[in-house]
C-alpha cells in the first residue's frame, strides 16, 4: 500500500517539477522595471494580479519544498 502511494506521488511529482522549474525560470526574467511599472498601475488588471500571486505562491512552495528536502536529508 505504502509503495503504491509513493509511486503515485513520485509520478505526479515527475510531471509537476518541470512545470515548476519552467515557472521559476520565467520569474527570473522579471526585471525591476517590470515591477516598477506594475506598482505604478495602482490597481493592476486581474490577470496581472493573478500572475503575480501565482509567482509568489510558486516561489514560496519551492522554498518550502526545498527546506523540507533539507530537513529530511539531515534526519
Amino acid at each position: 500500500m505504502a509503495r503504491a502511494i509513493k509511486e503515485e506521488c513520485e509520478g505526479e511529482l515527475a510531471v509537476a517539477m518541470p512545470i515548476l522549474e519552467d515557472a521559476l525560470a520565467a520569474l527570473d526574467t522579471i526585471k525591476e522595471a517590470d515591477i516598477t511599472y506594475i506598482r505604478k498601475l495602482g490597481n493592476p488588471p486581474g490577470a496581472i494580479k493573478l500572475v503575480m500571486e501565482v509567482g509568489l505562491l510558486e516561489s514560496w512552495a519551492y522554498s518550502s519544498a526545498d527546506s523540507l528536502t533539507c530537513q529530511r536529508a539531515s534526519a
